[in-house]
């Protein structure tokens, strides 16, 4: 089993070999000199040029005559391009920007039970079975609704991607101890993440799904997370790989 977390004062012993990178505030610096912000914007031109390229390549062909037939199916190209435009946008923004949190108190098992037909609805989407483990127990945290949506988005999101997933479980795991905040879990049963794979995660427009695929979903809820002081521990083997949020308790 390979996992990606937080290091700790035993990270290097024997019983805890593994260390890379985490979602914390180390992992997600802010500032123009930092690697991070660079391979975001580097990533982000990269990719808005290639948007910015379909759109005026068709719009260019449509205006000279060239494409006289299915103008229906052009169009439908051109606002798929500038969609995906305006989303990376708004991803990207969420990774760089330096607005804070609302926080305020969110109870979790009413928080998942409110967007259960959602995630059910985005792993149908992918072929992929939802099922959703509330538990008895109610867990208040203090965190930002609104960005703590978006997480659980991205996450769900990117378990539903994996390779071979037919099904992905989000589980919110029982208090370990008082006071001590609570976990929710996303697994899936995929074919698993390569060690290598998992060590750039995190990393800006870092994809192994293809071209069409952004590679921002997790950078955008790790960043987040950080800003949450909350974190995301990523454990992967075969089959299968393993999403813990951990997110403080409400004060």
């Amino acid at each position: 089993m390979f996992s990606l977390f937080a290091k700790s004062e035993d990270s290097n012993s024997p019983e805890n070999p593994s260390s890379g990178i985490t979602s914390d505030v180390l992992n997600f610096p802010e500032g123009p000199s930092t690697q991070f912000v660079q391979d975001l914007m580097l990533g982000f031109v990269h990719k808005h040029n290639n948007f910015l390229t379909i759109t005026q390549g068709y719009a260019d062909l449509m205006l000279s005559g060239s494409l006289r037939e299915d103008h229906e199916r052009n169009l439908t190209t051109i606002a798929k391009s500038a969609r995906n435009a305006v989303e990376l946008n708004a991803r990207v923004m969420a990774c760089a920007s330096k607005d804070l949190p609302q926080f305020e108190k969110v109870e979790l098992r009413s928080f998942l039970q409110e967007r259960e037909m959602r995630i059910k609805q985005v792993a149908g989407e992918q072929n992929c079975e939802a099922i959703i483990e509330l538990g008895h127990e109610d867990g208040d945290v203090h965190t930002d609704p609104f960005w703590l949506d978006i997480i659980l988005s991205e996450v769900v999101q990117n378990a539903c991607e994996a390779s071979n997933a037919s099904r992905i479980t989000v589980t919110l795991l029982p208090d370990s101890e008082p006071k001590s905040g609570r976990i929710l879990e996303v697994r899936d049963n995929g074919d698993g993440i390569s060690e290598e794979t998992l060590s750039k995660i995190f990393t800006p427009f870092f994809s192994t799904k293809g071209r069409e695929h952004m590679g921002i979903g997790l950078t955008r809820a790790g960043s987040l997370a950080a800003k949450l002081g909350a974190l995301i521990k990523i454990e992967s083997s075969s089959p299968g790989t393993t999403v813990l949020l951990s997110l403080p308790p409400q004060a």
